[in-house]
């Protein structure tokens, strides 16, 4: 029985969990967060985060660190560099496409066109 119009759930145009969840991620990473805590807290509130996330965000983290330590402490700049670069290869295969050489069969040698021969003749029995 059809009545015409809509007795529970979500009010349109409400987001559901998920979406406000996803969002919240968005917002944080966005803003910056660059602590340690503030890590602990993306991964410890959110239902899912992928790795290639947390692999962004030290990415960053590590690049941040070793243009800020480049005129200050060399050894410590070197030091977060490697690390950046470690993360970033890491990262790479989620956001770029990997080329591989594809095989090719040979090609099959020309070969001249076969003729067949279909005789076709009335059964006696069938007269």
């Amino acid at each position: 029985m059809a009545r015409g119009f809509k007795t529970g759930g979500r009010t349109r145009g409400t987001k559901n969990r998920k979406t406000l969840e996803r969002e919240r991620i968005a917002a944080q990473l966005q803003e910056g967060c660059k602590t340690d805590g503030a890590v602990a807290e993306l991964i410890a509130g959110a239902s899912k985060l992928l790795a290639k996330n947390v692999l962004e965000f030290w990415v960053d983290e590590f690049d941040r660190l070793a243009k800020y330590y480049r005129t200050r402490d060399r050894e410590r700049s070197n030091r977060y560099a490697l690390l950046a670069l470690d993360a970033a290869k890491a990262l790479a295969p989620y956001q770029s496409p990997t080329y591989r050489a594809i095989m090719l069969a040979p090609a099959m040698p020309e070969q001249p066109p076969r003729r067949f021969t279909l005789k076709i003749h009335d059964s006696p029995r069938l007269a």
